[in-house]
């Protein structure tokens, strides 16, 4: 609980709005390919995506085979949990 309150005084708010903003390089616009190059440049590798998504296995196969790389497959104790 200090831990919290410790990095929320650190915050101070203003009245004015909030301007989101990304920064992914010269170009302004947003795009799939612009984040992926930008995640892709900075090292930000899953190992092994490689073999998962250059294989000749159905679609359904190689995003069942990413999920449980990522440990993220629904098994019965998480099912039981949720």
């Amino acid at each position: 609980m200090e831990f919290i309150h410790v990095c929320l005084s650190r915050i101070s708010l203003t009245s004015s709005l909030d301007i989101p903003s990304v920064s992914l390089g010269p170009s302004t616009d947003i795009s799939k390919g612009s984040v992926y190059q930008s995640l892709h440049s900075s090292g930000c590798i899953v190992s092994g995506q490689d073999v998962n998504w250059v294989c000749f296995a159905a679609l359904k196969v190689r995003v069942f085979f990413w999920l449980l790389r990522l440990h993220k497959t629904r098994t019965r104790t998480l099912l039981h949990r949720i």
